[in-house]
């Protein structure tokens, strides 16, 4: 996925009826709730109006495989959905449940592939679930009302397409494994888009710098009028600062671009570093 290799810090609802029959056993270890931020004072500019009445639940839980245990930990925030109007439909799409649980399932199925390579999941197996993992975002959905944790909600539903195999999925793995992994991956999209965008403008101001090189204006200085200027040379001031903002949008995008599956904690102990370099 061409992501860099990072570690990043992890973070009593039922489950009756919701696992399917190859989830041997799930245990609760923790769960906790809260709200962020605090209330803001009246015309303060505080930042806790940015994280003012997020919700969030914290569970963290052991679920039992026929082969092996992983242990889940995940916090899941409640944030206002942003109002479709406000973003164009390509960056919309980025940030949508359809590509979200999309970039979840390529990492699981990439992670699945590097344990293949290593002879801990048979050639055939691999075969199989990549021919019928697939997912339902609405049964998803259905499925978190019962666990409140959108990962287990997320493995249920793949499982229900790839039956018994589906016990390789997910493998050493913790939630943050996938979550922060597809952040990174969401990022470097958006952060393309982007780039896209301010090349277009940049292409745009160059023209309109030379369009208008010769179009005399009043220069302003401390607020007033100074000596006269052209509005091509405020083009080009424009242009050379847009080929700045390029430059730091690129290191933003390096920055973000960065994944990482280390397991539980991120201490390796279940998977090796391997995977991680060829997921990410």
């Amino acid at each position: 996925m061409h992501l860099n290799r990072g570690i990043v810090n992890n973070d009593k609802p039922s489950f009756t009826g919701v696992l399917p029959k190859f989830f041997q056993r799930t245990e609760l270890l923790s769960t906790q709730r809260g709200e962020l931020g605090s209330s803001p004072a009246e015309g303060g500019a505080s930042l806790h109006r940015l994280t003012f009445g997020i919700k969030y639940l914290t569970t963290r839980f052991l679920l039992t495989f026929p082969h092996h245990s992983v242990i889940l930990s995940y916090t899941f925030y409640k944030e206002p959905e942003v109002i479709p109007r406000y973003t164009r439909p390509e960056m919309g799409k980025i940030w949508t449940d359809q590509r979200k649980f999309e970039t979840w399932l390529q990492i699981e199925l990439l992670a699945c592939e590097a344990l293949s390579q290593l002879g801990q999941i048979p050639a055939e197996a691999l075969r199989e679930i990549k021919q019928k993992a697939s997912f339902d975002t609405h049964r998803i959905n259905e499925i978190e009302k019962v666990t409140k944790h959108d990962v287990l909600a997320f493995l249920t539903n793949v499982g229900e397409s790839v039956g018994p195999l589906s016990s390789y999925l997910h493998y050493g793995l913790t939630s943050s494994d996938i979550l922060d992994t597809s952040l990174g991956l969401l990022l470097k999209e958006a952060s393309e888009l982007i780039l896209q965008d301010i090349g277009r403008l940049l292409e745009v101001l160059k023209n309109k710098a030379f369009q208008y090189k010769e179009t005399l204006m009043i220069g302003r200085s401390h607020g007033i009028h100074a000596e006269p200027i052209t509005f091509g040379l405020k083009m080009t001031v424009w242009y050379d600062e847009m080929k700045r903002n390029l430059i730091r949008m690129e290191r933003a995008k390096e920055a973000v671009s960065v994944g990482k599956l280390s397991g539980a904690v991120g201490t390796f102990a279940h998977i090796p570093p391997s995977v991680e370099k060829y997921v990410c």
